[in-house]
């Protein structure tokens, strides 16, 4: 059974689209599976074809990457998504980290840069470069202080700790509820407590609650 890496790329640039098939392909460790030109031919393969991870466009003709996310987070739970985009700046960053891809890298990264993310985003659920650690840990900060309903001190019991540790993995509720041997509603319950300590439903919001508190370690 092949232990690599099955990608989905999306991407309405014919040119870098084959660009990172061909060098993806060279590695031992990953596989592109899937080539779309833009989301609805991406939706349409992932019908038929599992992937672990789609490298997402944001600007596409027909259907967009930001018509695509919302799907791929409701319909594809176990897939783990990364942007890659010309749209650089933290308020892109920010907003889609903040609906739930696991990661946001401009096209002008390295490549080195680029293959390490997705092996991390792939072991452990998310990759933040440095940039969107601090951004992400000021924003948080500053949230909290104008927030009077976020509690103090340190209000997680254990078992909603350790849901936090796999929602940081890029495990699913369903996922969570399978590996703890409790059922999906339990774990919905844990997950709506648990939000409600800490002040955010944000996925990326909770992963830095965990970063903060030492809950969960990011490697920049």
């Amino acid at each position: 059974m092949s232990n690599k890496i099955r990608i989905a790329l999306a991407d309405d640039h014919a040119i870098l689209l084959q660009t990172l098939t061909d060098m993806l392909g060279r590695e031992k460790d990953m596989e592109v599976v899937i080539s779309a030109p833009n989301g609805k031919e991406l939706l349409t393969e992932l019908k038929s074809t599992k992937v672990d991870i789609v490298l997402l466009d944001l600007d596409m003709p027909i259907m967009d990457g930001r018509a695509v996310l919302p799907i791929l987070k409701q319909y594809y739970t176990s897939t783990k998504i990364i942007i890659l985009s010309f749209h650089d700046s933290l308020m892109h960053m920010r907003k889609f980290l903040s609906e739930g891809a696991n990661a946001y890298m401009s096209k002008e990264v390295d490549f080195d840069v680029l293959l390490a993310a997705i092996r991390k985003v792939n072991a452990e659920g998310y990759y933040f470069c440095e940039r969107v650690t601090r951004d992400f840990l000021n924003k948080f900060r500053e949230s909290k202080q104008k927030s009077p309903k976020v509690l103090k001190g340190d209000p997680l019991s254990a078992r909603e700790k350790e849901i936090v540790q796999l929602i940081c993995k890029g495990r699913s509720n369903g996922e969570i509820a399978l590996e703890l041997s409790l059922s999906q509603r339990t774990i919905e319950n844990h997950r709506m407590r648990l939000s409600k300590k800490i002040g955010t439903n944000s996925t990326a919001k909770i992963v830095i609650y965990a970063i903060e508190k030492g809950l969960f370690k990011v490697s920049l």
